[in-house]
């Protein structure tokens, strides 16, 4: 699996890059206003990590920083980021604005995710009380005890292969604050060998009651998470759900939008929350708003709609569902996001990095949404790396 582009920003601050030993610190952006990113490099480095990290140290206010971004660090084949680590839990004192660390912003050309060696990352939790985002690229080597922190908001782990010790780690932890939960479960060939019964914690959302925003990403096993999530506790107060990049099928997606979940307020639909009449789902990774008249187009836009019931056996199908089956070239898979009068398109899901699941097959992944745009709406488009809905 490959990453292309480095973070452009972390704890909404864009990103800065420390420049290197044999470039000028004379004129560097206020300490406050970016997320400073320190990197070497993998290969024959002209310093060290920590020697850059030293050199930032000095040449920065240290106390006004609020964001840091661990990039590139000499071997990370071999090597994890021990010695960084260490480093940055040194010098907690002289950064008591700190509320936000990613370790590993690493790109294709310096090291594919799954090659990422990682350490125990939880001493910066322990060290850094009011730290509020963590985030991690790569799994190997990555440990993550179970422990309390009562100021962390955000929680992105990156992998090609999340190990089932740091899934249940994860888990296991009590995180009152934390809203934004990204795991990316990844494959067996890489690392991956959680199971279901591994996110109990997590989808049972007893150590988590301000959890807003969950995303189990990129694996092959999400249609079993699907079925999973479908009457979990936790999904009654999401707001946001994400399961792509994966591997998700019909199968996975009917207890999600079966008729019986059509409802806002069903209990047993991964698709709705409870807190709003028109629920959220995650397209490709894009956050998207359902209108509400998407729960009431079944009878009055029959030519517009493609209704779950419809797909799942409830009302007869509508004029579009007709000639959508009518045009598949292939049999039943995820839904096709339609315009005009019906004709067949493309899943919004795989115009994203050509539907390959992150760490895994080069396979579609299929989304839990399973009805086309409702009137006044365009197709989903992908622009840049995402999708986003346009308004007629």
């Amino acid at each position: 699996m490959t990453i292309g582009d480095h973070l452009n920003s972390l704890y909404r601050l864009p990103a800065y890059t420390f420049p290197g030993p044999d470039s000028s610190t004379d004129d560097l952006p206020e300490a406050d206003e970016h997320a400073w990113r320190i990197t070497s490099d993998v290969y024959d480095a002209d310093e060290e990590w920590t020697q850059a990290f030293a050199r930032f140290c000095e040449a920065v206010d240290t106390t006004r920083v609020r964001a840091l971004i661990v990039g590139a660090w000499q071997d990370t084949y071999e090597t994890g980021p021990d010695a960084i680590i260490e480093a940055l839990v040194a010098a907690r004192d002289r950064f008591p604005a700190l509320r936000a660390v990613f370790v590993g912003d690493m790109v294709m050309e310096e090291s594919e995710i799954s090659w990422i060696t990682q350490t125990d990352v939880t001493p910066l939790l322990e060290h850094y009380p009011a730290l509020e985002e963590l985030g991690v690229r790569g799994g190997q080597g990555l440990r993550f005890p179970a422990l309390r922190h009562t100021g962390l908001r955000k929680l992105v782990m990156e992998t090609g292969g999340l190990p089932a010790e740091v899934v249940r780690g994860v888990a296991a932890s009590d995180l009152p604050a934390l809203e934004h939960l990204d795991l990316w479960l990844g494959t067996p060939d890489y690392g991956g060998d959680s199971e279901v019964t591994d996110l109990e914690g997590i989808v049972s959302g007893a150590r988590l009651p301000s959890l807003r925003h969950l995303a189990l990403r990129n694996s092959e096993m999400q249609d079993a998470v699907a079925a999973a999530l479908a009457s979990a506790p936790v999904v009654a107060r999401l707001e946001v759900l994400d399961l792509s990049m994966g591997v998700l099928t019909d199968e996975g997606g009917r207890p999600h939008c079966s008729p019986d979940s059509r409802s806002p307020t069903s209990s047993n639909s991964t698709c709705t929350t409870t807190t709003s009449a028109s629920p959220s789902w995650s397209v490709c990774g894009a956050p998207w708003k359902a209108p509400a008249s998407l729960w009431t187009s079944t009878a009055t836009t029959p030519t517009r709609t493609r209704t779950t019931a419809a797909r799942y056996g409830g009302t007869s199908p509508s004029g579009n569902e007709r000639a959508h089956r009518a045009h598949r070239p292939h049999p039943p898979g995820p839904p096709r996001a339609v315009r005009g009068r019906g004709q067949p398109r493309e899943p919004p899901c795989r115009a994203l990095r050509g539907g390959r699941a992150r760490g895994g097959p080069a396979r579609t992944p299929r989304g839990v949404l399973d009805a086309g745009p409702p009137r006044g709406w365009r197709r989903l488009r992908r622009e840049g790396t995402g999708a986003r809905r346009l308004p007629r």
